[in-house]
């Protein structure tokens, strides 16, 4: 073991998998994550987002031996089907190779096969529910606070590396210290994650090998294949505006917009209106 730690911001995929590879290098590592254990607490509703795993990806996970442990789950895209608004369908390869594949696959399986991954190197140690809140450079010290306990705590690091997406509280603390640059644009769009259920014998509704995307100019809709016959849909669209996630509050909106944009979804959709108003 080198006698270096290293402490991680964030146990989401990228820090799970940088985790591995500096454990099995020797290191000790402690990833700090805001959320809580996923393993042990679900996902919250309308924030799964499915992935396109792409080559880079699969090489990862083949380089540490996690292949096999995700290979179940993968479902293979060798190219995305566009739903045009005059019902024209068309299907798009990657490339003109046999090998130019995306693979879907649930974040949350993925981060959870990394996560338990991360732990049986026996050099990770993962603290969850741990809020990142400020960072010292000139006394090497973090800030936490427990988000179930809300009591906060310091620690020293010897070496950091934040991997913890958008919100950084390393990011913050670098700018603050003008150590770097960095400019924040807030999206204009935001998403909303839906459901397209198999059919009662358990098949796909759509063509299962491949992405889905229903393109309408400033916004569209995507689905992904899940392994139980499903397909995550996901809304992206204006925050405000005509057609917009601030116009479509109510039953008749939202079905007006969708037999309007979507008519072909519509029928696949049985509990959209539902679920379009519970999730976030």
């Amino acid at each position: 073991m080198k006698t270096t730690d290293i402490t991680l911001i964030g146990a989401g995929l990228a820090g799970c998998l940088l985790a591995i590879y500096l454990a099995r290098r020797g290191f000790a590592v402690k990833i700090f994550e805001r959320r809580a254990d996923m393993r042990r607490q679900g996902v919250p509703a309308g924030r799964s987002i499915n992935l396109s795993l792409s080559e880079r990806g699969i090489y990862a996970l083949k380089e540490l031996g996690l292949y096999q442990a995700i290979q179940t789950e993968l479902i293979a895209m060798p190219g995305r089907m566009l739903h045009l608004n005059n019902a024209d369908i068309q299907f798009q390869a990657y490339g003109s190779r046999d090998t130019d594949v995306h693979y879907s696959v649930s974040r949350a399986v993925l981060n959870r096969v990394l996560l338990d991954s991360a732990e049986m190197t026996g050099g990770v140690d993962i603290f969850f529910n741990e809020y990142c809140r400020d960072l010292n450079l000139q006394t090497r010290r973090l800030s936490f606070r427990n988000e179930k306990n809300h009591q906060q705590h310091a620690l020293d690091f010897e070496v950091l590396i934040g991997t913890d997406g958008s919100g950084s509280a390393i990011c913050r603390s670098l700018m603050a210290e003008q150590l770097i640059q960095c400019h924040h644009e807030p999206l204009l769009h935001g998403y909303k994650e839906l459901m397209i259920p198999a059919k009662q014998d358990g098949d796909y509704c759509l063509e299962k090998n491949a992405l889905h995307i229903w393109p309408r100019g400033g916004y569209m809709l995507i689905a992904l294949p899940n392994a139980d016959g499903s397909f995550t849909a996901t809304l992206f669209l204006a925050h405000t505006g005509r057609d917009s996630f601030q116009s479509l509050t109510d039953e008749n909106n939202i079905l007006h917009f969708f037999n309007t944009q979507y008519p072909d979804v519509v029928p696949l959709m049985p509990q959209l209106v539902a679920t379009f108003l519970r999730h976030p």
